[in-house]
């Protein structure tokens, strides 16, 4: 399939839109663009889905995509010293079952058990785009379905501020 400019796109990886019809969330695939709205007019907000770990531990953080993670609140969610916090290895990656470069809570498999830390500022939204790994599509579901998708798994997500500095302009 040929995007703009002749690029190659990628196509949404099917296992994981069956996962979401399975579970009966509703979503919209939209282009990439951050500022896009979906094709109903809902403001998105991109979700950043940074792996680090923790003492470790792999921990799944997710948060809106224009700030960094403020490692020393994480560090005080956890009752770690900030430097006990690194980036997680393509080991502890593949464990919760993400490869280096691409973490989503929507690709999470069925078994994972990683601790997932939520963002107060995603819930309460209409549209959180996530990336499956196609370049040029995100994939929008509202916060209450993440929290239903996450529940599903297993996953209890912690809700509270972990956002640092801003990266990107609104």
């Amino acid at each position: 399939m040929e995007g703009k400019g002749g690029m190659r796109q990628m196509a949404l990886p099917k296992q994981y839109l069956q996962r979401l019809d399975s579970l009966r969330i509703h979503y919209e695939v939209v282009g990439s663009a951050a500022a896009s709205p979906t094709p109903t007019g809902t403001k998105v907000m991109v979700v950043s889905n940074e792996c680090l770990a923790v003492q470790g531990q792999p921990v799944l953080v997710l948060q809106a995509a224009r700030y960094q993670v403020d490692r020393h609140k994480l560090a005080t969610i956890y009752g770690v010293d900030a430097d006990s916090i690194q980036p997680a290895t393509p080991t502890q990656l593949t464990a919760v079952g993400a490869t280096s470069g691409h973490v989503s809570a929507l690709t999470l498999p069925e078994d994972t058990h990683v601790p997932v830390v939520l963002s107060r500022q995603l819930v309460g939204r209409a549209a959180l785009a996530f990336d499956l790994g196609a370049a040029d599509q995100l994939v929008v579901i509202s916060s209450a379905d993440l929290l239903r998708f996450l529940r599903n798994l297993g996953v209890a997500p912690r809700i509270t501020s972990v956002e640092g500095v801003a990266v990107q302009e609104d």
